[in-house]
């Protein structure tokens, strides 16, 4: 077994760690949250904030964009 050290980066002030490469998942995250950061997620007063569908909707797009992007890439 080879043991790997995380990858590192920041989002919004907090630092995340994450499986590095060969895996996927670092990448992938950091790619959907760049796709976030134009989004007031925690303002309820412009459609957003915790339990609001908005939030969850751009979430799911930015998910998607990222999945449809590394199954192209890898294919």
């Amino acid at each position: 077994m080879k043991i790997r050290n995380p990858t590192v980066g920041d989002y919004r002030g907090y630092t995340l760690k994450s499986m590095s490469p060969p895996s996927s998942g670092r990448s992938h995250h950091d790619q959907m949250l760049k796709m976030l950061e134009r989004f007031p997620l925690e303002h309820a007063s412009q459609g957003f904030g915790f339990g609001a569908t908005r939030p969850c909707h751009v979430m799911i797009e930015g998910d998607a964009a990222a999945f449809a992007d590394r199954a192209r890439l890898d294919g």
